[in-house]
């Protein structure tokens, strides 16, 4: 039968055939939302920023030195840091018989990530971490001087 001047009402429904069927097959084919892995976000960066020495140094290893000591001139001290937080201090005052003094235990990371503090059994003593050496800081976690950084220094040792 012929519609003169109108479209046969089939048409409009083959009209809307092809973006269904492309709806269809794009629904078949996307995944299941229960299947996909987790969405990973990713944390805010810390307080001391994105980089410091705790997470842009490799600082994991031993480190020796002669930082001056008032109570022993000429003392040597050997520190040698963990990746669990454990630590081994030694230091040796050439004027005292014996064998070395010998401190273990653990270290915690300042605010800041640059600086390390041992734990009471290496008397709380505190490290400035750099590229390939530790810096001893003054009593109250206070820096030396520009000028005497390298005599405090502890070199790390290969």
């Amino acid at each position: 039968m012929r519609y003169p001047g109108r479209v046969p009402p089939y048409t409009a429904c083959l009209r809307l055939a092809p973006p269904l069927a492309l709806a269809a097959l794009l629904a078949a084919c996307a995944p299941d939302p229960r299947t996909l892995p987790p969405v990973r976000t990713v944390p805010p960066a810390s307080a001391a920023g994105p980089h410091n020495a705790r997470n842009a140094l490799d600082w994991v290893g031993v480190y020796e030195g002669a930082p001056p000591e008032a109570a022993c001139p000429g003392q040597r001290m050997r520190l040698a840091l963990e990746a669990s937080g454990g630590y081994e201090l030694r230091t040796h005052c050439p004027g005292r018989p014996g064998q070395p003094e010998l401190a273990r235990g653990g270290y915690t990371w300042l605010p800041d990530g640059n600086t390390l503090m041992l734990d009471r059994a290496g008397d709380e003593r505190r490290f400035f971490v750099a590229e390939g050496r530790v810096i001893a800081l003054r009593e109250g976690g206070q820096p030396p001087a520009a000028a005497e950084v390298a005599r405090w220094s502890l070199l790390r040792r290969p």
